[in-house]
């Protein structure tokens, strides 16, 4: 996500500045997503929740709790999204 954000802003400072800061993940996801079709939208934010329960937890410094058959689908769901 930050690499996409990144690459369409061409701010690599705003954007880690904007992740790290209140809501960051959601108004990187905006960074991404404004002035993109609904159904572009809805796919993009789809597929980054699946990437938000590892994120999240590694943010607080806490191990996973998702099962092996929960991580298996969520990869298999973002490689759908390449």
């Amino acid at each position: 996500m930050l690499a996409t954000a990144i690459a369409k802003t061409g701010d690599e400072e705003q954007v880690l500045r904007v992740y790290s800061g209140r809501e960051g993940r959601r108004q990187v996801t905006k960074l991404v997503t404004v002035g993109q079709k609904a159904h572009i939208v809805q796919t993009f934010e789809t597929f980054m929740g699946l990437l938000s329960y590892w994120r999240d937890d590694a943010a607080h410094s806490r191990p996973t709790a998702l099962e092996l058959a929960n991580a298996d689908e969520a990869m298999r769901q973002l490689l759908h999204l390449c």
